[in-house]
């Protein structure tokens, strides 16, 4: 819970490897938590130029293109992200979450249902799961 404390300690981590993945990461987490999605874009996209196939990333990253609105780059990144996972509940779940944006509730079920219960009593797949009855 020591936002500043984890700043630091993942500068720290960037300053003796500035190429390391887990710190590029927790990096982009943290500027996305002080600073805003938009801030975090390019920290994610270092991270990717580092290992592009990289699954904690792409679907962290796709999740913060769908926070900032910008659709369409959420579903390429969520597309590599099931690429290198595939059958990912998480990226099935943020595939629900778009398509019920754009108003395909049967998609948006479906995609939901494709999570096999992984994400059961998770807030955001109640959420969801709550928002779909009732536009049904």
């Amino acid at each position: 819970g020591n936002i500043g404390a984890a700043a630091d300690a993942a500068a720290q981590a960037l300053r003796i490897d500035g190429g390391d993945l887990h710190a590029l990461l927790l990096d982009a987490q943290l500027v996305r938590t002080r600073e805003g999605l938009l801030a975090a874009l390019p920290r994610y996209r270092a991270a990717l130029a580092r290992d592009p196939a990289n699954y904690a990333v792409l679907i962290d990253y796709a999740a913060t293109l769908g926070d900032a609105g910008q659709a369409r780059a959420m579903l390429a990144a969520t597309r590599r992200a099931l690429a290198a996972r595939p059958g990912d509940p998480q990226a099935m779940y943020l595939l629900a979450v778009l398509a019920a944006r754009a108003d395909r509730v049967p998609l948006a079920r479906a995609l939901l249902q494709r999570t096999g219960g992984a994400l059961a009593g998770r807030p955001g797949a109640l959420l969801l799961g709550a928002s779909l009855d009732l536009e049904a």
